[in-house]
């Protein structure tokens, strides 16, 4: 599925809100609290970062551009899965912690093009 930065689509099976990942970063408080699904490049873990980010594009992933990220909640689970260090789909819910930066609670991790589950929340 091809994202428009203009356009927020409701998954038909559910109330899933599909949202590019940019207008995420722009109207982040539109999706406060709500589950949605967004694309882009997942960063791997690495000494320089030790924080997931979903990045626009891996550019901006190697560019270490956190203005063109949103903040991933990781789970033990997750850091220690290769979801990482491709584009993928996150379905999540968007919190905003007490610093107000956006963090991108995630349900489940589809990776992309093959569209497999390469890591899904236990606890949900």
């Amino acid at each position: 599925m091809l994202f428009s930065p203009h356009h927020v689509v409701l998954a038909k099976s559910s109330s899933i809100l599909v949202v590019p990942l940019v207008r995420l970063l722009i109207k982040s408080d539109d999706y406060k609290d709500k589950l949605i699904k967004t694309m882009g490049f997942l960063n791997k873990i690495t000494p320089m970062q030790q924080t997931r980010q979903l990045y626009l594009t891996h550019d901006h992933a190697l560019a270490h551009d956190i203005a063109s990220s949103v903040n991933i909640g990781e789970p033990l689970s997750l850091r220690k899965s290769d979801c990482g260090g491709s584009y993928v789909y996150i379905i999540g819910n968007l919190v905003v912690d007490k610093y107000r930066q956006s963090v991108l609670e995630p349900n489940k991790i589809i990776s992309e093009p093959d569209g497999k589950v390469c890591w899904r929340n236990s606890m949900k």
